[in-house]
């Protein structure tokens, strides 16, 4: 990390391919542990929860996050922690931007190369009236050969 001072005070950076950005900006509340990453959800940032010692990977709200990049990062670097034989993601989105729709996909690419003699299972949950999101799904299991699971969300 880099440091930087200005009239207001100290202000952290973080240093991602070669453009700094002020961890400020990203408005997360990040636990990790030598178990678990996890990050709370905000209006534009989905709630993440990641097992390393249970290979679970949760994410579950809306994903339109300023830095989206920086936002999925964390979770690579975190996929890297997973010490199970089997991966088990469970996504759930309300919506997706189009520059979170290129970090997921990464995410499952990344998934499938790191747990190449591993069995990933993904889990794409949407609403019952949301074909996007369901479409979406879809296209990333045909990109990744990835077999998802669908399940339809049903209002009562």
């Amino acid at each position: 990390m880099a440091h930087s001072s200005s009239g207001l005070g100290r202000q952290v950076f973080i240093l991602v391919t070669g453009v700094r950005f002020p961890y400020a900006l990203l408005n997360l509340i990040i636990i990790k542990t030598n178990a678990m990453l996890q990050i709370e959800k905000t209006s534009n940032k989905p709630e993440v929860k990641l097992d390393f010692e249970n290979g679970i990977l949760d994410i579950k709200g809306r994903s339109y996050p300023e830095y989206p990049e920086l936002f999925y990062k964390s979770i690579e670097d975190g996929l890297d922690k997973v010490t199970t034989s089997t991966i088990i993601l469970t996504l759930d989105f309300e919506y997706l931007n189009t520059s979170s729709t290129k970090c997921i996909l990464n995410l499952l690419k990344i998934c499938k190369e790191n747990f190449k003699t591993k069995d990933i299972k993904v889990i794409w949950i949407y609403d019952e009236d949301d074909d996007d999101i369901k479409e979406v799904g879809e296209d990333f299991s045909d990109l990744t050969n990835i077999g998802f699971k669908f399940i339809e969300k049903i209002e009562c």
